[in-house]
């Protein structure tokens, strides 16, 4: 596989420009958001939104042109044939996608919006659903779907956006992680940034592990960074001690890994900072600055 050219972060200055970019005048029409550091829920993705992951870019649909993320989840590790064929059909039948919207102002690319959902396969298409849509868009989940689903529909709510700029957002989603052998609810972590000359996106994702203070560590000494359009193959493991006559428990899967892109070392300053609960404007221009120290490292 090639490598990726990591010379695309901005520099430490650019950094500190996304975040001031809003104190001057704009002419264009589209304006860029408000830097806000409140913790928010993740906005959701339109139901009936409908694409195709690998030729994204050829036809995206209405409100957005980047696809951040699309998770194919399988169960392909542990106690596979635990899950009867009912359960690996469900498991497997919704698809977890991050879109986002890119747009221009005053010749700077900025980052318009990103949001979330569920999706599943509807006449040849990915389609985005919700519990009050999937009928009327063609699903027909039945019974047993509606109830898989809902549960993920719920979970939506957890992933939250603690941080945005014009030019990046930082999202917290709690996942439950296989972890030392063990099903833990964990956290993953998605830096999307955009660069205001191009526009190209790019995502750094890490993962945290909880403390009992609700304070949080990195795990690992790298984080992944990924291409926009990226389609994570996401493996299930499954403990088949947690089945009550075939019915699964909430921890019976766990993600086995972060998605994969380009692995990039942590330095001692960002592992320490990518950890924090909350952030303000110095704060979080200091994480990008730490993010491209690492790149700069890794480029070394």
């Amino acid at each position: 596989m090639a490598r990726l050219h990591l010379g695309w972060l901005p520099s430490a200055a650019a950094l500190a420009f996304a975040l001031v970019w809003l104190t001057s005048p704009c002419a264009a029409q589209n304006q860029p958001p408000a830097p806000s550091f409140t913790e928010r829920p993740m906005d959701r993705i339109p139901a009936g939104t409908a694409f195709t992951p690998a030729t994204f870019d050829q036809s995206p649909p209405n409100g957005f042109n980047r696809l951040i993320l699309f998770v194919e989840g399988r169960l392909g590790s542990g106690d596979v044939n635990a899950a009867g064929e009912t359960v690996r059909r469900y498991a497997e039948l919704f698809n977890l996608v991050y879109l986002a919207n890119v747009e221009q102002a005053a010749g700077r690319y900025f980052l318009d919006r990103a949001a979330v959902g569920f999706s599943t396969k509807i006449r040849g298409k990915d389609t985005v659903i919700t519990l009050d849509s999937e009928q009327r868009l063609g699903a027909n989940l039945g019974f047993i779907g509606r109830n898989v689903f809902a549960g993920n529909e719920e979970a939506l709510k957890d992933i939250l956006q603690i941080a945005r700029t014009p030019q990046a957002m930082l999202i917290h989603a709690p996942t439950r992680m296989l972890y030392q052998g063990a099903h833990r609810m964990m956290a993953v972590r998605f830096l999307i940034w955009v660069s205001p000359s191009d526009g190209n996106l790019w995502t750094m994702a890490y993962q945290l592990s909880p403390a009992a203070d609700g304070s949080f560590t990195v795990v690992g000494d790298t984080f992944q960074v990924l291409k926009a359009g990226t389609i994570e193959d996401r493996v299930m493991n499954v403990k088949g001690d947690r089945f009550t006559l075939g019915i699964p428990a909430a921890d019976a899967f766990a993600v086995v890994r972060l998605p994969q892109g380009t692995a990039v070392p942590f330095t001692n300053g960002l592992k320490q900072l990518a950890a924090a609960k909350r952030y303000d404007e110095a704060s979080f221009a200091q994480l990008l600055r730490e993010f491209d120290a690492a790149m700069a490292a890794r480029r070394q």
